[in-house]
């Protein structure tokens, strides 16, 4: 039910739409689990470019350990995100081999 709110917020920064989510999620238990989902989420319905999510885990936004932002929790949320990036990464990786080949 956010994802056209985040998707109208985030049409200027995705990436610190997205570290602004991150900081959420860390800084309020309850919702820490959901920041997996979220980023998924983000991801699948095309709310986030893969761009900007591989973007957001690069940036230093993503690393802050401030303790008003979620400190260690911020960087627990950053390291399970690792397995979605990694997807995005290798499903980049196998559209730019069909193009090559399709080039040829």
């Amino acid at each position: 039910k956010w994802c056209p709110l985040i998707s109208i917020v985030a049409v200027d920064d995705q990436v610190e739409a997205l570290a602004t989510v991150q900081n959420f999620c860390a800084t309020h238990a309850k919702y820490s689990k959901i920041f997996i989902p979220l980023l998924k989420k983000f991801y699948n319905d095309d709310v986030i470019s893969e761009e900007n999510i591989v973007g957001w885990w690069k940036s230093p936004l993503s690393r802050k350990t401030d303790a008003e932002i979620g400190g260690e929790k911020n960087l627990q949320l950053r390291k399970a995100a690792e397995e979605v990036i990694r997807y995005i990464l290798e499903n980049q990786e196998s559209e730019d081999e069909d193009d090559d080949e399709e080039d040829d």
